[in-house]
């Protein structure tokens, strides 16, 4: 009997950034997981940022293993270290979880968790007591219960996942640690995966397995979008006239061709710079005339240049195309020099 690979899903990761694919993660891929694969006869091959898991199948295409109700877990390593420059995205000191579960073939929004090891250390967030202290696990199933009196008071509480009284050892995935209070109660949810911890990365993907995936395959794709902010071009003439300086404009004019938006532009004296401007005497200092040219909405990053953002005067053309801020710039300040002999 011939058996041949054939495609379970697929997963990238997108950003708006980008022209082509977004390559600034790794997959990483943690034993459970190598596990899994090997017991449902799975391959997975990485290609130009793109994960694609393959099935084994017999000659009639048929699935030697099926793993429909499994689950694979992802690691996401984060390689570029200017990515926050440029992406609309915090996560502000926690981890990203991206699941299927509203729908199988789609992952939901991003959910951030804190990721822990064997042992989740909560941090009670309220002085207020009693309080009770609740840690349940994805489905909602309550695991067990701590209260908290003012005579016995504590800031926080710690659970052992592999010792946890009368259950033993849990499975590594999504835990959630409930405050519940006279009047108030509040959420906290972890993540249970101690090799990935390890590797301090960036998310964690939980792709449920679906008996459908094998005569449909999903694609899966994780969204990033880019940072907003107004473009600002700092202009710094040297020997220029005050009526030649004054006649230099910065015009939008590949708008049509590029189909968006056309991006206009105000200009600002030196003398009327604002806090939120770079300071004209860091810009240059002698006898240089300097002006910025800013747009009047916000604009996204990407990482291509606009076409035909131009710097003229008096209908000569000086700068064809003026750059776009690259990705290791916080902001979208850039400096551009013109000077005559």
């Amino acid at each position: 009997m011939s058996t041949q690979f054939k495609n379970l899903f697929t997963l990238s990761i997108d950003h708006d950034f980008y022209t082509a694919n977004c390559q600034d993660f790794k997959f990483l891929i943690p034993q459970t997981t190598r596990q899994s694969l090997n017991n449902g006869k799975l391959l997975y091959r990485i290609q130009e940022g793109v994960f694609y898991c393959l099935y084994e199948a017999d000659s009639n295409g048929l699935a030697l293993n099926p793993l429909g109700g499994g689950r694979l877990r992802l690691g996401l390593k984060l390689l570029n270290p200017y990515f926050n420059n440029y992406s609309n995205f915090d996560l502000a000191g926690r981890t990203a979880l991206y699941r299927n579960i509203a729908s199988a073939t789609a992952i939901d929004p991003v959910h951030t968790v804190t990721h822990t090891g064997t042992i989740i250390t909560h941090s009670i967030s309220d002085s207020a007591r009693p309080v009770t202290i609740t840690l349940k696990d994805d489905n909602g199933t309550v695991l067990t219960n701590l209260l908290i009196e003012a005579s016995h008071n504590r800031s926080s509480v710690s659970f052992d996942l592999n010792t946890l009284p009368d259950i033993g050892k849990l499975p590594q995935g999504f835990y959630k640690v409930t405050e519940t209070y006279t009047a108030t109660t509040q959420e906290t949810d972890y993540y249970y995966e101690s090799e990935l911890l390890k590797q301090g990365i960036f998310g964690i993907v939980e792709i449920n397995l679906d008996n459908s995936f094998y005569a449909t395959p999903p694609h899966f794709s994780i969204n990033f979008s880019s940072q907003q902010e107004i473009l600002k071009y700092y202009v710094i003439a040297k020997n220029y006239s005050n009526a030649e300086f004054n006649s230099i404009t910065v015009t939008d004019t590949g708008y049509a061709e590029e189909s968006r938006p056309q991006i206009d532009f105000t200009r600002v004296a030196s003398t009327a710079f604002t806090s939120a401007e770079i300071p004209a005497t860091l810009l240059s200092g002698g006898d240089d005339k300097i002006a910025l040219f800013k747009s009047t909405t916000t604009v996204s990053r990407q990482e291509k240049a606009r076409k035909r953002i131009q710097l003229s005067r008096n209908g000569d053309i000086l700068v064809s195309d003026l750059p776009a801020p690259s990705i290791d710039k916080a902001q979208a300040d850039l400096i551009i020099h013109v000077a005559k002999p």
